[in-house]
């Protein structure tokens, strides 16, 4: 189960990015919608849905209930730091930062299954 809370965070990592670039475009009718990473010649297209929001939505719950276990994931996730720049950004071991992302997936399951069940 910690890999589909990996892939789920990794897709809320590439949708953090575009939104904090300000690239987002947020159509007014469409559960999905697409962005596009402009810039590059591979013309890479991801597509942000429900699941994309719903761990945004968890995010902002832990951002609030934890903050620091949110910025070590913004860190990871959304910046693409490697651990040993993560480990000395919020002084702490490399074992810490793997502990407190295997925490994070904890919550993502969590927050997910109480997503669920509240619909």
């Amino acid at each position: 189960m910690s890999d589909w809370a990996d892939e789920k965070l990794k897709k809320w990592g590439v949708f953090s990015a575009m939104k904090e670039k300000g690239v987002c475009g947020f159509p007014a009718q469409s559960p999905t919608f697409r962005v596009e990473l402009s810039g590059g010649s591979s013309g890479t297209v991801a597509l942000v849905d429900a699941d994309v929001m719903m761990i945004d939505g968890i995010m902002s719950r832990v951002k609030a209930e934890k903050p620091s276990l949110f910025w070590m994931g913004w860190d990871w996730y959304v910046k693409g730091l490697p651990v040993s720049s993560i480990a000395f950004h919020h002084r702490c071991a490399n074992k810490t930062v793997y502990n407190r992302m295997s925490a994070l997936k904890k919550h993502v399951l969590i927050g997910s299954r109480d997503f669920i069940l509240k619909i």
